[in-house]
């Protein structure tokens, strides 16, 4: 039996929709693009013709009313993903959000609360759980391989300039007019907008709140969080970490920053003990910089530490596939697709679950606030 094509209306045609949207859904056979909307014209129709999207709004009220899409992304700023996601839950269909899912946990709620009401799919953007090496990393921990985890810590850490100062001041405005990206404001509005709701632990920090309940299937709850504002201007965080408890007792340390001067290049990298071996893991995320054909060839590392590691001294690596069948991004619309029309079928190590849903983007915007709401030093 042939399977429904799903169409698809995307909101927001700025560089994540570029990166980690369109090109995917293209990709997958049971998949079209209906409708794309972005307040800026000129966006959206470029993105429409790139991508074959029949109609091109600037209004995403209209978009959800006219479009005869069957799901949407809404890949806006977070302060506008609430409304977006309950005038398409409203319409019925199904949606996939982009993270975080919103600026605090009351919108997080209300979200839920729409999706639920009309009976439509709702799920949360945290890609990282689709990516083939964090995938062999949940696999190893569901199946045993190290053990009882005890442990776990990661650390995201990338030095970013004041970007409201000279010269950087200047290389977003020119870039910006030169469309050296898809965001008018080359992305800066992550730190500098008032209205996102949180800093580097809100945009991903929160990643690995996910990934580390994903890996554990259990809930955890903060026992500390530290943010700071190192560089004054910004509008919210740019260091921040915290303490994490899980329901079986082990313990997480996640810290983020966007102010560490020994991370000149983009360093994503983490930890898990157990005890009968350790995993080592290593993403290196300075594709989103170059662009996603690169895409082709990133993925989390993972190494081994157990009893084969004490006699031969090192750390022994783990298969990872990589390639075009296995970008994160195109594993996460093509896991969408499969939700929407019917077509799933359940992991073979770790069955239903695999996409985020909106109870996981709700519990990571939790933690977030917790956090976040840590004294700020200045």
């Amino acid at each position: 039996m042939p399977k429904k094509t799903v169409k698809f209306l995307v909101l927001g045609c700025g560089r994540q929709a570029w990166l980690a949207f369109f090109p995917w859904i293209k990709a997958n056979p049971n998949a079209r693009l209906e409708a794309v909307a972005d307040i800026n014209e000129d966006q959206a129709r470029r993105a429409a013709k790139e991508f074959g999207a029949r109609k091109v709004f600037t209004d995403i009220e209209k978009a959800i009313e006219q479009s005869e899409a069957d799901a949407a992304i809404v890949v806006t700023p977070p302060w506008a993903h609430a409304e977006p996601v309950a005038l398409a839950a409203r319409r019925g269909m199904s949606v996939l959000c982009e993270k975080p899912m919103a600026v605090n946990s009351a919108e997080c709620r209300r979200m839920i609360e729409e999706c639920e009401k009309n009976n439509v799919l709702l799920r949360i953007g945290f890609s990282l759980r689709f990516d083939p090496g964090y995938e062999k990393v949940k696999t190893m921990i569901k199946t045993g391989d190290i053990g009882r985890v005890f442990q776990l810590r990661a650390e995201y850490d990338l030095w970013a300039p004041d970007l409201t100062k000279s010269p950087m001041r200047e290389i977003i405005q020119v870039g910006g007019r030169l469309r050296l990206s898809h965001s008018p404001d080359m992305g800066a509005w992550r730190v500098n907008d008032a209205r996102a709701g949180g800093g580097v632990f809100f945009d991903h920090g929160i990643h690995y709140v996910d990934l580390f309940r994903f890996f554990m299937d259990e809930d955890c709850d903060v026992l500390g969080g530290t943010a700071h504002k190192v560089v004054p201007t910004r509008s919210f965080e740019d260091h921040a970490s915290c303490m994490l408890r899980f329901e079986s007792g082990a313990a997480a340390h996640i810290q983020t920053s966007l102010s560490r001067w020994s991370a000149r290049d983009e360093i994503e990298q983490g930890m898990i003990n157990g005890s009968g071996g350790c995993i080592r893991f290593k993403f290196d995320p300075s594709w989103f910089l170059r662009g996603y054909p690169h895409l082709y060839h990133t993925h989390a590392r993972v190494w081994k530490y157990g009893v084969p590691s004490l006699i031969l001294g090192r750390w022994l690596p783990e298969h990872v596939p990589h390639g075009p069948a296995h970008v994160m991004f195109k594993r996460q619309i093509d896991d969408f697709v499969s939700r929407v029309n019917g077509s799933f079928e359940p992991h073979p190590v770790f069955g239903e679950i695999w996409g985020a849903t909106g109870h996981d983007g709700l519990r990571a915007i939790e933690i977030a606030e917790q956090v976040v709401s840590s004294r700020i030093r200045r």
